[in-house]
């Protein structure tokens, strides 16, 4: 993907103890790619392979391309072929059966140029399935980000980072970009997370809060979760979070 300043660096350790149920999207997913034996296979923004891997089990050829130096070595210790690459800068031309993408092209702000390039990576007839979290997607957090924000002079485009499309607009997307699109559905979810939520954001939207300095980091911290406290964790004390997903299945003419 395309790095933009919002983007976070990861730890694959951090993320599999608290992030796996990100990658079990990806496992759903897997049934709408439906690998087979011999195909060829992009899964754009690899992470640490743990989805990667499954498709692998099909016997398809798959090749993993991160942005993050950790998360690619994590995938290469697989046994993957997995590639530091930007999205923007893809080189592939017409290799690919496929092309995966789960919970990745959000991070990228401008789009258009790195779905352009997938667009190229496919083989005539090849297909596109991707889950991109859309419109609405972790509403109370990114409102609670903005509001602390305002509050202490912090970057606002820090506290929005991401690209959060409807299904129109993610259709019309890959559509501009000569994809057909075959199926397109937008998936409202509540997952219980795995531990406490700070562990979650201030992994995911770590740019935001390492901007203040260590005492307004806190604040900033405490603020933040105080403020989606009551609409994000139950009266036992579980915290949940508000997905919004868009998931697509596209297809390259030929």
């Amino acid at each position: 993907m395309t790095r933009n300043a919002g983007i976070p660096t990861w730890d694959p350790t951090h993320y599999g103890a608290h992030a796996r149920f990100i990658s079990a999207y990806g496992i759903e997913l897997i049934e709408w790619l439906k690998p087979r034996p011999g195909e060829r296979i992009l899964d754009f923004g690899c992470g640490d392979g743990y989805v990667t891997e499954e498709i692998a089990k099909s016997g398809a050829e798959v090749v993993g391309a991160d942005h993050d130096p950790r998360m690619v070595e994590a995938a290469r210790a697989r046994g993957l072929d997995a590639r530091l690459i930007d999205g923007a800068a893809l080189t592939f031309d017409s290799e690919f059966d496929a092309v995966f993408s789960n919970s990745v092209l959000h991070w990228v702000k401008q789009p258009a140029p790195v779905v352009e390039r997938l667009a190229s990576a496919h083989k005539p007839g090849g297909r596109l399935i991707a889950d991109v979290p859309g419109l609405g997607n972790l509403a109370a957090v990114l409102v609670a980000m903005r509001a602390v924000s305002d509050e202490l002079g912090g970057d606002p485009e820090l506290a929005f980072p991401v690209y959060a499309p409807t299904a129109p607009e993610l259709g019309a997307l890959l559509e501009a970009s000569g994809l057909a699109i075959e199926r397109l559905e937008t998936s409202p979810r509540f997952p219980t997370l795995p531990s406490e939520l700070w562990n979650w954001i201030g992994s995911i939207f770590q740019p935001f809060f390492v901007q203040f300095d260590d005492t307004t980091n806190q604040h900033a911290r405490e603020r933040v979760l105080a403020l989606v406290k009551p609409v994000l964790c139950d009266a036992s004390g579980q915290w949940h979070i508000d997905h919004v997903r868009v998931r697509v299945e596209a297809r390259k003419p030929g």
